[in-house]
């Protein structure tokens, strides 16, 4: 009987024994998981999560706790042969021709080479695409040159291509003098225009390339405009006035300076020229009007 009893006393102590050890043993558990979360945050976590001012500190003398200091003022240089990081590196898409839209009407245009083909092999075609506008409609113009071989010489026969206004460029003449009239005719911006020719057509234009394209096309009317100039300065009687506006120019990106564009008109042929100048001064509309002899009207 009194064996049974010291028996069941050491059953009682080892089972408090290894309640006890349980608990420590769950106590330490979740200390080591929280210094594992930590750590994981520091080596591999973005930089506004390495180190959260509010979290709070590793218990003393644990595992880790005396390396923390180390880690953090070396900032992981230690374990920087340790753990490697590659990073892919960005493949940027080359810049090229867009292809124009499958769905738009396609009108052809057959060049021949000069001179007999007959007695020559058929190799290809070359095709060059532009972008065309009717009023409410757009389509490509496709024009297509087939290329021959001379069996005898070996040489490669092909019509020239016809004269284009802008070489290589997508946009045919009947669209841009559209998209220009649009511009300084009806004043609608060019960043209106882009999203008409999407919702409209669904045709996806880059606004860098149209922006250039209409500075091309204007540069071509200078000749135009140089006898326009001419022709109004040839008056006796002329009226000159001036309007500001907030100019941005690539030198001061995010900034505007005032800038004035210059009317000059001709009220007895009903002709107008603008010019821009920075001032409003004498200086600038001389700048504009200095070959003019005759009267000048303004307003004071």
């Amino acid at each position: 009987m009194l064996k049974q009893e010291i028996s069941n006393q050491k059953i009682e102590i080892s089972i408090e024994e290894i309640l006890k050890q349980n608990t420590e043993f769950k106590i330490e558990n979740e200390k080591l998981k929280h210094e594992l979360d930590y750590f994981r945050r520091v080596i591999f976590g973005k930089k506004s999560e390495r180190f959260i001012s509010n979290e709070p500190p590793l218990p003393p003398n644990t595992l880790f706790s005396q390396n923390v200091e180390l880690i953090e003022e070396n900032k992981l240089e230690n374990l920087s042969e340790e753990i490697v990081i590659t990073k892919q590196k960005t493949v940027r898409k080359k810049g090229g021709r867009k292809e124009l839209p499958s769905h738009l009407q396609r009108v052809t245009t057959v060049i021949e080479p000069e001179g007999l083909t007959e007695d020559m092999k058929f190799i290809g075609t070359l095709v060059t695409e532009e972008l065309e506008y009717n009023p409410g409609v757009m389509f490509v113009r496709r024009t297509e040159r087939p290329k021959y071989v001379n069996p005898i010489t070996q040489k490669i026969v092909i019509a020239d291509m016809s004269s284009r206004p802008i070489n290589k460029c997508i946009a045919g003449p009947q669209m841009m003098s559209h998209v220009i009239v649009q511009k300084y005719m009806d004043h609608l911006p060019l960043y209106r225009q882009l999203p008409m020719f999407k919702r409209n057509h669904n045709v996806d234009l880059s606004k860098s390339s149209f922006g250039q394209w209409v500075s091309q096309y204007v540069e071509l009317l200078t000749p135009i405009y140089d006898a326009l100039v001419k022709t109004t300065l040839s008056s006796n009687y002329i009226q000159n006035d001036e309007s500001p506006y907030k100019v941005q120019t690539e030198e001061k990106k995010g900034n505007t300076h005032l800038g004035y564009m210059w009317a000059t008109r001709d009220p007895q042929n009903n002709l107008v020229v603008f010019s821009y100048q920075k001032g409003r001064s004498s200086e600038h509309l001389h700048n504009h009007i200095s070959s003019f002899r005759g009267i000048i009207q303004v307003d004071g």
